[in-house]
């Protein structure tokens, strides 16, 4: 049962209220930092810099701003204004008080762009800063848009329909409302994002021409278009990486950047580019179709996502944008292929691998689909919490493998036995995806990545992760699973400590940045032992907790780390920036660090951690073969017969595979054993690498 608007909206203001008793804070913070963590996870805004500014510019006119995203991929930068309600009945965001709110915002950009910021804020703030950022790129041409955002925890009111874009000082300002109705139906949905509807309508009357190439009757339909290149740079300046599958997103690292052949074409000869470029490959869940004695017309896709030909999505927008490449002549072919929803979730990702098996592409690339997470998911189930002291019942730490999986994994219950799923998996002790990134790459020394966005981050995260499970998985058993339980336990709280710290009250900001280097400093300070020795993670794992003497040492790094991320001497002027260089990084490496007399007992010996590690693969070794066992059973006679078939016709089955694939279909009579269940998988894997689907 999914949760209603009511209950959401409840659960929403216990998070907030959790969230600000644990960081010492104020509940619209609180909020706001909520808020952000579920845009970046519905792939609205990457990395939300959290602050509060209030001021008043020209005639007294009110200013507000709550926090940025000055990243400047695309040429665009967030800002953002918060409505926070304190009472427990869902109220009515209306009209008159949207516009109040985006106009103290707009005043916040009019000031950053008349360079009326200079006198009028406070150069210590990070308002005075972003107002600078903004000023300077908007002087060097890199500045195209700014996207202002109105979050609130009230309903909107129904009068409300949209804001249309307008302009100030000629850049283009965008608005967007994200509402608790809004916030309740991304996050309730199975693709835990917002899906994009497309009116092609907006620039082609009549539609685009399409050739239907579909089996009657299945879950899948693909069309064929020829689509002007106009069209498709449209789309990619009104929707950007949104429409990019987030596999594809890793692609674009040279953002603004046009390929040279490609270039070279539009600018030389654009009739040619329909012969000459592959052009795009891309999933949608529904279209609108019309017809009038010809072919049919498109005129409105839901839920684009480019999965393969992201770069000829960008390349054609930053042509037009960075050249004013004419684009009226230039023409994309297009594979379009509408999926069923009920079979999306399992076809989307391997439509993404086979577009792409010709670009050589990282397994990282579609790491969200990697047997990284089924692990992380399968011990997170297995494994109970040590009973921390005053309690009297063990828990379990959550893993989310999906978007929104907790919600709908509470939500499918009955109200009783939700609260008995949530008293052993309690909210507190989630873990999505990107906190898994947050907490490792922090602890492997990279807090420049970490700073640098959730997506860039999780990119770094992918590789590094895809690279050890490919020399082996074994590694990834038990042990490694409490461990990052225990940096995220050490993560939150730092945090915490952080926020409570009077040298933090007195100059609040950049709470995030000060965290991940803090940690990563301490890190550093470990790996630089002599011994070998490494951080015993099992002491923060039974106690689930850190210890006071750790907190007390990391706090006092983390005060040191605020001062180098404000030194006026640093080089980049926005700390935010700053915090993203490696040169950062390599001057917080440089803060003085004097082990205490504890810290030895902090630590796990070479000999203790060489013992550990060979029970723990040796365990995981009959994990896997147990798994691999019971994944063969479950896909059934009539899979392995079909990958076979599959097989033979590729000529790429050896005979000693095909002996193997008669025990899975039953033609040896007897079952197969452990060992030959795993070299099953890794022939199914190796046929599915090939284009073996399994329907």
């Amino acid at each position: 049962m999914a949760m209603s608007l009511e209950e959401y909206f409840l659960d929403l203001q216990n998070s907030v209220r959790t969230r600000a008793y644990a960081d010492g804070s104020f509940s619209k913070p609180a909020f706001t930092l909520e808020m952000a963590e579920k845009l970046s996870l519905a792939d609205e805004i990457d990395s939300l810099s959290v602050y509060s500014f209030e001021g008043s510019g020209a005639r007294n006119k009110r200013i507000a701003v709550d926090g940025s995203d000055l990243d400047d991929e695309e040429n665009q930068v967030v800002l953002v204004v918060v409505d926070y309600r304190t009472s427990d009945e869902i109220e009515t965001l209306i009209t008159t008080e949207a516009k109040k709110l985006f106009s103290s915002v707009e005043a916040f950009v009019q000031c950053a762009l008349d360079d009326s910021y200079s006198e009028l804020f406070d150069p210590s703030t990070q308002a005075f800063l972003d107002a600078q950022t903004i000023n300077e790129r908007r002087s060097n041409g890199s500045l195209d848009k700014i996207r202002l955002y109105l979050l609130s925890n009230a309903r909107l009111s129904d009068s409300i329909k949209s804001f249309p874009s307008d302009s100030i000082e000629n850049v283009e300002i965008e608005y967007h409302v994200w509402a608790i109705d809004r916030f309740h139906r991304v996050e309730t949905s199975e693709l835990g994002r917002e899906e994009i509807d497309i009116d092609l309508t907006e620039w082609i009357p009549s539609g685009i021409p399409a050739l239907e190439a579909s089996t009657p009757g299945t879950d899948v339909s693909t069309f064929l278009l020829a689509l002007p290149g106009e069209i498709l740079a449209n789309i990619y300046e009104k929707y950007g990486s949104r429409v990019l599958e987030s596999n594809v997103r890793s692609f674009l690292t040279n953002r603004g950047k046009v390929n040279k052949g490609i270039q070279g074409t539009l600018s030389q000869s654009p009739e040619l580019f329909l012969p000459y470029n592959n052009g795009v490959t891309a999933t949608a869940s529904a279209i609108t179709t019309s017809s009038s004695n010809g072919p049919s017309m498109i005129t409105s896709i839901r839920d684009l996502q480019i999965v393969n030909g992201g770069q000829t999505t960008a390349s054609l927008y930053y042509a037009r944008r960075n050249d004013k490449t004419d684009l009226r002549y230039a023409y994309v072919q297009v594979k379009l292929i509408v999926v069923n929803d009920s079979v999306a979730q399992e076809l989307v990702p391997k439509i993404s691998r086979y577009a792409n098996t010709q670009n050589k592409v990282n397994e990282s690339d579609f790491f969200s689909n990697h047997p990284f997470h089924q692990r992380m998911e399968e011990k997170s189930q297995q494994l109970r919490t040590p009973t921390r002291a005053g309690e009297h019942h063990e828990t379990k730490w959550f893993y989310e493998r999906t978007r929104g999986q907790y919600l709908n994994e509470k939500n499918k219950r009955s109200a009783r036995d939700g609260k008995k799923f949530e008293t052993e998996y309690p909210k507190s002790q989630l873990i999505t995806k990107t906190d898994a990134a947050k907490y490792l790459v922090t602890w492997d020394q990279k807090p420049n990545v970490v700073s640098a966005g959730a997506q860039k981050n999780f990119i770094a995260f992918a590789d590094s992760i895809s690279s050890q499970w490919e020399s082996s998985n074994l590694g990834f058993d038990e042990n490694y699973f409490k461990a990052l339980v225990a940096k995220g336990i050490l993560f939150k709280a730092v945090e915490s400590a952080v926020s409570q710290s009077d040298w933090y009250k007195a100059s609040t900001g950049y709470r995030a940045n000060i965290v991940t280097y803090a940690i990563a400093r301490f890190a550093y300070a470990v790996s630089e032992t002599k011994s070998g020795a490494e951080f015993d993670f099992e002491v923060i794992w039974n106690l689930q907790a850190v210890p006071e003497e750790i907190l007390d040492e990391l706090l006092e790094i983390a005060e040191s780390v605020r001062d180098v991320l404000v030194d006026p001497s640093r080089p980049v002027t926005n700390v935010t920036e700053w915090a993203k260089r490696a040169t950062c990084w390599d001057a917080v490496k440089r803060i003085p660090f004097d082990y205490p007399t504890e810290f030895e007992g902090w630590l796990k010996s070479k000999a203790e951690l060489a013992k550990e590690r060979r029970s723990g693969r040796k365990a995981q070794k009959v994990d896997n073969s147990i798994d691999a066992q019971t994944q063969v059973y479950e896909l059934g006679q009539p899979y392995w017969v079909n990958l076979r078939q599959f097989g033979r016709g590729l000529k790429k089955l050896s005979d000693t595979d095909l002996s193997f694939i008669k025990y899975a279909t039953g033609e040896q009579g007897k079952l197969p054993s452990e060992r030959q269940c795993v070299r099953l998988m890794e022939i199914k894997q190796k046929m599915e690498g090939l284009g073996f689907i399994g329907r």
